[in-house]
């Protein structure tokens, strides 16, 4: 009764909290998402903090127009715009409905992992509810929220073994960038191979993952168009030394966005903040020594950031989903995958 008597208590504080940044959110989001892109340095663009790209995804929803089959001229153009956008065709453009469908989501998705683990609910939870990603794209049509909610359900799936969060957190994948869906279905491969050491496994897909992107992958038009450390690693990368920089992109776009920050509008900072939010439940996690490969959560992270980093432009926002994973390696008592 206690826990439920918890659970419910910060279900409130959640709504209220909630529904004060809806008002927020709803003022400065929606001026910006129906802006002139030239409008760059208007006040309304400042105190945005969702990214340039949920503008984008608003705008081409309009100029698709209602018929819905126009969406697929966009695997034309990039695939990962098809998403966010088809979020957009589903609730007929309400921006309203939009956010109240991600905030019951990501409620629901949260409700369920708080009911169910037994250590540190309190601390697991504010480091969920309070993560400036959250607040800062539930008005807007973007892909970190639906990230979001796929990682807490798979980590439910993760921890309790049962199939229904598994679906539950491919479905929202659906919604964010298809390399997720690929990242979910490789670790369920990845993790029924029990005759091979996951050092082995991960070594070789590594290895092959690099091969693959001298094949497939041009990045000519990337490293001739940047210079520096960014230039370098993109032409590793198309040499097949992906295996040399993949933890180095890693490093460089979740940890340094915290030590070299962007004040340039509110969406930015919200980025910074997030990589502060990484570095100290980094330091905890190493502090726990918790990181090993025997730990499903463990071998999942691994295997989303060698897909992740395996394309030439690389950003914080792709790894925004591997938040509450390391929230719950941070705070959890001990790992421990529950079977019931």
């Amino acid at each position: 009764m206690l826990i439920k008597k918890i659970t419910l208590t910060h279900i409130i504080y959640s709504i209220i909290l909630f529904i004060v940044t809806f008002i927020i959110l709803k003022e400065y989001n929606q001026l910006f998402l129906l802006s002139d892109s030239s409008e760059s340095n208007s006040l309304s663009i400042y105190k945005s903090m969702i990214a340039n790209d949920s503008r984008r995804y608003y705008q081409m929803y309009l100029e698709l127009g209602d018929d819905i089959k126009n969406i697929f001229a966009l695997v034309f153009i990039n695939k990962n715009l098809i998403p966010p956008i088809f979020s957009l065709y589903i609730f007929n453009g309400n921006l309203d409905l939009l956010y109240i469908f991600f905030f019951i989501s990501f409620s629901i998705s949260i409700s369920i992992l708080i009911h169910n683990i037994k250590y540190n609910k309190n601390i697991i939870l504010f480091f969920l509810i309070f993560y400036p990603v959250v607040f800062s794209n539930l008005y807007s049509p973007n892909k970190e929220i639906s990230s979001l909610i796929s990682i807490l359900f798979l980590l439910s799936y993760i921890l309790f073994n049962k199939k229904k969060y598994l679906y539950l957190s491919i479905s929202f994948a659906l919604l964010t960038r298809f390399e997720l869906v690929i990242v979910i279905i490789i670790y369920i491969f990845f993790k029924r191979i029990k005759n091979i050491k996951r050092s082995y496994i991960l070594l070789i897909f590594l290895m092959l993952v690099s091969f693959v992107i001298t094949k497939i992958d041009n990045r000519g038009l990337y490293f001739l168009s940047n210079t520096g450390v960014m230039a370098f690693i993109a032409k590793l990368d198309q040499l097949g030394f992906h295996f040399l920089t993949v933890f180095l992109k890693f490093f460089m776009n979740v940890y340094s966005v915290a030590l070299i920050p962007n004040t340039s509008r509110l969406g930015a900072i919200v980025i910074t903040l997030s990589g502060w939010y990484f570095i100290l439940l980094t330091i905890q996690i190493i502090r726990k020594k918790v990181f090993n490969l025997n730990n499903d959560i463990v071998f999942f992270i691994l295997i989303y950031i060698i897909v992740f980093t395996s394309t030439a432009f690389v950003q914080h926002r792709y790894f925004i989903a591997l938040y509450p994973l390391f929230v719950y390696l941070a705070f959890s008592k001990k790992y421990k995958k529950v079977i019931k």
